[in-house]
């Protein structure tokens, strides 16, 4: 009787992990990897860098419309807000989502163990060198904030608020990416079966909701930090990129039977939104306003590389760099600063310039064999069942 109830029992587990097996792909990606989508992401990540380099030494020359085209910096990060919405709801789109506790487990560690290794590393990096400001970008409040344990280990809560100048600008996006993702379950199952013609508005809706609710708010003790709000707003963003990948085929199937004159429209409009979206007179006041058309833009240029046949899209090189674009994102402005502390107004800002690209790229790629790689291939492995 005990045998044939231990069988059952086996007959069950089986059952399950052979269930799980089904769900489990890669975190957050579809059967089909989107190699055009991480050159998209390459892309973005590269134009954080280069929008950071303009900071050095450069950017106080710069007028309003060079800085829309060249810095845009803020824009990549909408695209990579819209991108994130897009890659983790294919799974649930064809029914293979992981239950709750592994998707926000390996979420978690996915973006929290490279961003604290960078955090830890830059802090120290900071007690070394003794650098609380940097001269190569005197406009900018980078690194002044004077250092502490206390410092370190706030950044260390990454769904908390941090100083976000102090160690790793950039890493004041993944608040939002960790909040949001950890929600994101949620966010799926309200807005997935709406139809886009309903989801596409509550979207933008949600978006200008939480910019209105800021500006009559913010003048109230009680309103402390503005993060809750532009939490909401980027959540939006997240809901585009829901919206996109349901309807992904169909879209995909209509800009292929596109003519070569309306696809190169298409890219000039998603181009113009996508660098429209921020630095101009109408929306430096209203950020958030600001953001509305570079989701659009973001939305169109993702459509685009995915209907993409080879191009630039299907490239080794920006495939590869999409592969490390977190690793880049994450420390391209500690090394930057750290290199131009060392040789600004020593050499040509040209030779800095090639010098900091040099070795950003490198940085970046050693962080991510040494680092980023090993903690990808550890969140896949929590919760992998043996066979």
């Amino acid at each position: 009787m005990k045998k044939g109830k231990g069988n059952k029992r086996k007959i069950r587990v089986a059952k399950r992990r052979n269930d799980l097996r089904r769900k489990e792909t890669r975190d957050g990606a579809s059967p089909k990897h989107y190699q055009h989508l991480d050159s998209l992401r390459g892309i973005a990540a590269l134009i954080v860098v280069f929008s950071h380099l303009t900071e050095i030494g450069v950017y106080q020359r710069l007028s309003w419309w060079q800085w829309m085209w060249w810095y845009a910096g803020h824009q990549a990060v909408i695209l990579f807000f819209v991108l994130s919405g897009f890659v983790l709801s294919i799974p649930y789109h064809e029914g293979r989502s992981l239950p709750y506790y592994l998707f926000a487990t390996r979420r978690f560690i996915r973006i929290w163990v490279p961003y604290v290794v960078v955090v830890i590393l830059t802090f120290f990096w900071r007690s070394w060198s003794n650098e609380n400001s940097v001269p190569a970008m005197p406009l900018d409040p980078t690194w002044q904030t004077p250092l502490s344990w206390h410092l370190l280990f706030s950044h260390f809560i990454l769904i908390g608020n941090i100083d976000r100048e102090a160690l790793v600008p950039p890493a004041w996006t993944l608040v939002y990416e960790m909040r949001i993702s950890l929600l994101f379950p949620a966010i799926f199952w309200m807005f997935s079966k709406l139809p886009w013609k309903l989801g596409l508005p509550i979207a933008v809706l949600i978006s200008l909701a939480a910019n209105l609710a800021y500006t009559f708010l913010c003048g109230y003790s009680w309103v402390i930090e503005y993060e809750l709000f532009e939490t909401i707003h980027y959540v939006a963003m997240f809901v585009v990129g829901i919206l996109l990948a349901r309807h992904r085929n169909t879209l995909i199937a209509l800009v292929k039977s596109f003519s070569i004159n309306k696809i190169a429209g298409l890219y000039l409009l998603s181009l113009v939104l996508f660098f429209y979206g921020f630095y101009n007179p109408w929306s430096q006041s209203q950020r958030m306003l600001g953001d509305l058309p570079t989701m659009f833009g973001s939305a169109g240029l993702i459509i685009l590389a995915l209907s993409s046949q080879r191009g630039f899209f299907g490239h080794r090189v920006p495939i590869f760099i999409g592969s490390i674009s977190y690793s880049l994102y994450l420390v391209h402005l500690p090394i930057m600063i750290a290199v131009a502390n060392s040789f600004f107004g020593k050499i040509p800002m040209i030779v800095l310039d090639v010098i900091i690209l040099t070795a950003v790229l490198v940085g970046a790629i050693v962080f991510w064999k040494l680092v980023e790689r090993p903690a990808l291939a550890w969140s896949r492995a929590i919760g992998r069942l043996r066979r």
